[in-house]
């Protein structure tokens, strides 16, 4: 008898657990669209920091090296050179997409209370597209700063 009490209670909190999450699937089905841009918000947040401690790391060799009195040769001057003018190719790049997201995203209040589901995920799916766009440009300088990083001594 217990144990068929507690199969049942199983079987009632396993419904009661998977009968929401399908419920809530039919009301928003952009759901799964939201989760993708938070990670992809939280994935460019983890880039960002970490381009900005190469930064700091970059510029705290150089402070080094200007106290030093050291001189870099001029192969490496101009490799640093190169490097820079692709850093800021890429971060005209990243430039560029600022605020896209913002104007993509204005009306989005109303299309959800009016519960416009195509425009919705339309307008997530672009979102989505910007920010993963975003990250292959965070990556890239990540790379570069990574390279400029190597060269300094």
């Amino acid at each position: 008898m217990k144990k068929l009490w507690t199969t049942m209670l199983a079987v009632m909190l396993l419904l009661l657990a998977v009968l929401p999450v399908s419920a809530q699937e039919t009301q928003r089905p952009w759901r799964s669209a939201v989760m993708e841009m938070r990670k992809n918000r939280l994935d460019n947040q983890e880039l960002g920091n970490e381009n900005k401690r190469l930064r700091l790391s970059i510029r705290e060799q150089l402070i080094e090296l200007k106290e030093s009195g050291q001189t870099l040769e001029d192969s490496v001057k101009l490799e640093l050179k190169a490097l820079t003018e692709q850093l800021k190719e890429k971060a005209a790049l990243l430039k560029a997409t600022q605020g896209d997201i913002r104007e993509l995203t204005v009306g989005l209040k109303e299309l959800i209370e009016k519960k416009e589901t195509e425009e919705i995920l339309a307008i997530y799916n672009q979102v989505i597209e910007i920010q993963e766009y975003r990250n292959g440009i965070l990556k890239e300088i990540n790379v570069l700063l990574k390279e400029i990083k190597e060269l300094l001594p």
